[in-house]
């Protein structure tokens, strides 16, 4: 029963139809029919282990005989003289499950309405009775469950059988029995059907019902850095089709602890086009520009793009280069204002928001940060030099490792750099270009690609591997097309 709850990932994606609240969404998770009868041959065995634990009570009952319980036979033979029907009591001391046949599981997805589960299986029985010990069959046993589901207070699916109706069988004699007056068959199936019909539903109900605990993790909240983390909720109801469904999804951003208001509002919700992502992949999710804008931005808000950029921090070649010496080769004035070689500083800060472009085949990132250059002799207050204003372009590279997005981030055209103010004069901005880029190519870069490489999680489940992901970008939005893999 362990790796049933995985089906409910994709099980509570699907309710009846309610009317749609606002939500400002920048996810879609779609989860496709293929995913759900994928779900479903994983389930077979854990659903066949819980029937196999159903106990059929024993029973007494009275039927009216001519002096046997069979019409030939042994015990026929005993008592087919005599013709009078008399009262013969019958007592059950037990009823054996002793085999439960691998049930089949289907879905039905039901636009506008949300799903039907469909179980079908079969029982191998023995009796324990005088008389009629031993005696087996076989019946037939299926199951037809309604699921709906509502979301807690934290945002989190939450599942609720709606209604469910077992259907059972007709006894088919398998061992002995085949002579059983129709009284005494009558007995045996009236018995056995009403325990069946409620027994049954109420174990798949139990099932599904237990998995709510699990659901508790669905998109729970994930670490982008040290400050910041990020949980996925469910705001309103899916959209459900015949072959899919739609599941719009808050981001919800945290800082130590607090939410960051002003990063879970989305102007509008993502669309998903009905052919986005691979045309065969269980599970395609959707993210909007919106949704990188805002990771980018909270990555931003914590100080991810920041960084001073000294002797110390670089190689020892470069370190030379950081130096009013190096410099003045660009600007000659500082040469006589600083004879001595002192080492210098590049302070990077970004105080503008991150702006994220999705075209076809590209995400864009465009950074505008400033960058001082100023003095860094040791023990000795810094002296401004010079105020840039950089225009950073750089090309985003998603995938999927480990159940997260990764991103990574590479320059994509020259630095352009203006000059907002001087201490040492005139100088050409090109030129400082020049000077500049090896820096932000060769530090910047990296550290801001350590920083996004503990990656991005998506919602799931624990236990719920994706596999063989693709990316596609298109206009305005980019999609993440997976299977699914259930881990032992």
């Amino acid at each position: 029963m362990a790796k049933l709850w995985c089906l409910t990932l994709l099980l509570a994606l699907f309710v009846a139809t309610q009317a749609k609240a606002p939500c400002g969404c920048g996810t879609v998770l779609r989860v496709k029919k293929v995913a759900m009868e994928y779900a479903c041959q994983t389930q077979r065995r854990p659903l066949q282990e819980a029937l196999q634990l159903l106990r059929i009570p024993g029973f007494t009952g009275t039927v009216k005989t001519t002096g046997g319980l069979f019409n030939t036979g042994l015990l026929g033979g005993l008592f087919g003289g005599l013709t009078k029907l008399t009262d013969t009591v019958l007592n059950i001391a037990g009823i054996d499950i002793k085999k439960v046949q691998l049930p089949e599981m289907k879905v039905n997805l039901k636009p506008g309405r949300g799903i039907q589960v469909l179980i079908d299986t079969g029982l191998d029985i023995k009796l324990r009775a005088i008389l009629l010990d031993g005696i087996g069959f076989k019946i037939g046993a299926g199951v037809i469950a309604d699921i709906e589901i509502s979301r807690t207070s934290k945002g989190r699916p939450i599942l609720t059988i709606s209604a469910c109706k077992s259907i059972i069988g007709d006894l088919e004699f398998t061992v002995g029995g085949k002579q059983l007056i129709p009284d005494v068959v009558k007995l045996l199936r009236n018995n056995i059907h009403a325990f069946l019909a409620d027994k049954m539903c109420l174990t798949v109900s139990g099932i599904f019902l237990s998995l709510n605990p699990h659901l508790e993790k669905f998109g729970a909240s994930a670490q982008i850095n040290a400050q910041v983390g990020l949980e996925y909720t469910m705001p309103n109801p899916p959209v459900v089709t015949d072959q899919y469904m739609d599941m719009n999804m808050n981001v919800d951003y945290q800082m130590k602890g607090q939410t960051m208001d002003h990063l879970s509002v989305i102007s509008k919700d993502l669309q998903l086009p009905s052919d986005a992502g691979q045309k065969d992949a269980m599970v395609n999710m959707g993210l909007s520009a919106e949704y990188f804008n805002n990771l980018f931005l909270a990555v931003s808000e914590t100080g991810g793009f920041n960084m001073d950029i000294s002797s110390e921090s670089v190689s020892a070649q470069d370190a030379y280069r950081l130096s009013t010496t190096s410099l003045g080769l660009i600007i000659s004035n500082i040469n006589s204002m600083y004879p001595h070689p002192l080492p210098i500083k590049l302070i990077i800060t970004l105080s503008r928001a991150p702006l994220v472009t999705l075209k076809p085949g590209k995400i864009a990132l465009s950074l505008t940060p400033s960058l001082e250059i100023v003095t860094a002799r040791p023990g000795y207050p810094t002296n401004p030099l010079l105020l840039l204003n950089v225009d950073l372009r750089l090309a985003v590279q998603i995938g999927v490792s480990g159940g997260k997005l990764s991103v990574s981030l590479a320059m994509d055209s020259d630095l352009q750099v203006a000059l907002v103010s001087s201490s040492v004069g005139p100088c050409k901005a090109s030129s400082l270009a020049e000077y500049i880029t090896t820096y932000f190519k060769n530090i910047f870069m990296v550290k801001i690609n350590k920083v996004l490489s503990v990656g991005v999680s998506l919602p799931s489940l624990p236990d719920v591997e994706l596999i063989k992901p693709v990316t596609d970008v298109q206009q305005e939005y980019a999609v993440v097309s997976c299977d699914l893999k259930y881990r032992e």
